[in-house]
């Protein structure tokens, strides 16, 4: 286990469990930088190139109006490092994916001792974000809205967080990166992945520890959820792939048992997409600049596979 990914999972682990208490604490949202601008919609005389909003259009603090209501103040939606929904209980927060049509998928992991730590009613596992003059409109698979985001929403002030957390995220050159969907050239030989592909098979690393040689894995479901474990070390999320084989993941909370075993959760978090090694049939993770990071063989599942949309 390396120092870099004990650090970051210890971080993860700090913060539930000091939320849970109801401490001083707010979620791990960066402060903001007065030389970064927070990201804006298009305005009201200037129609949006398409309806989709670009990743990084959408972070900062939205404020939530839902489907069939009136106005409030008690429920912002903060886009930045990660999600956070902060409500009358407090807040909840997690990774989240949103990908070039406009697909949401959320994954929360730790949040206000009041609050319950999962997607809250008016937000489907399968949302749609698109963008209705200045607001956003978050609908379900079926195109039904369940609420409208107004940008420039503010958290309610409570002594149980500093105010640098609550304040709307700035668009950083890191959260940029994190963002944007890559367009990867493939080595010869290679192809995209599908979201078939990776349901077909349990993925095992093709250079395991000698130790635990079957211990660590990752498992692809079609709701879009992963599970990993290093060998003793296990975390879930949520998954995305491109048709061109962009990849991401969201990085769940883990513990930190020191064991034998492949840092697969690390491999699969850094990398900008997966292709399929036409001859051989094995995973092929590669970085933005197309270089190989990790090959992983499958072992079939049997999970029935579910077309992407």
């Amino acid at each position: 286990m390396t120092a870099n990914r004990t650090f970051t999972l210890l971080a993860a682990g700090l913060l539930s469990l000091v939320t849970a208490t109801g401490c001083v604490v707010g979620p791990s949202t960066q402060p903001p930088d007065s030389t970064q601008p927070t990201s804006a919609p298009p305005t009201a005389d200037q129609e949006p190139s398409s309806a989709i909003p670009e990743p990084e259009k959408v972070v900062g603090n939205w404020k939530v109006t839902l489907a069939g209501e009136n106005a409030a103040d008690d429920i912002v939606l903060q886009f930045g490092s990660e999600m956070v929904i902060w409500h009358r209980c407090g807040h909840i927060s997690g990774g989240y994916i949103l990908t070039p049509s406009g697909r949401l998928l959320t994954d929360f992991n730790s949040g206000s001792a009041k609050c319950p730590i999962s997607a809250p009613g008016w937000l489907p596992s399968t949302a749609q974000l698109e963008w209705s003059r200045d607001n956003l409109i978050l609908a379900d698979a079926d195109d039904t809205p369940h609420a409208t985001l107004e940008l420039g929403g503010q958290p309610p002030l409570s002594k149980n967080y500093m105010d640098e957390f609550t304040h709307a995220p700035t668009l950083t050159d890191d959260l940029k990166q994190r963002l944007t969907w890559e367009s990867v050239e493939l080595p010869a030989g290679l192809l995209p992945a599908s979201a078939d592909l990776l349901l077909r098979n349990t993925w095992y690393p093709k250079e395991p520890d000698p130790q635990a040689p079957d211990a660590a894995y990752i498992k692809f479901t079609p709701d879009y959820r992963y599970e990993a474990t290093d060998g003793c070390n296990g975390t879930a999320g949520a998954w995305w792939i491109e048709p061109n084989g962009s990849f991401k993941l969201t990085f769940g909370i883990s513990t930190l048992i020191g064991c034998a075993g492949v840092d697969v959760i690390s491999q699969f978090y850094t990398v900008a997409a997966l292709a399929t090694d036409a001859d051989t049939g094995e995973l092929v993770l590669l970085d933005g600049a197309g270089v190989e990071v990790a090959r992983y063989v499958p072992r079939a599942t049997g999970i029935a596979v579910s077309r992407q949309s």
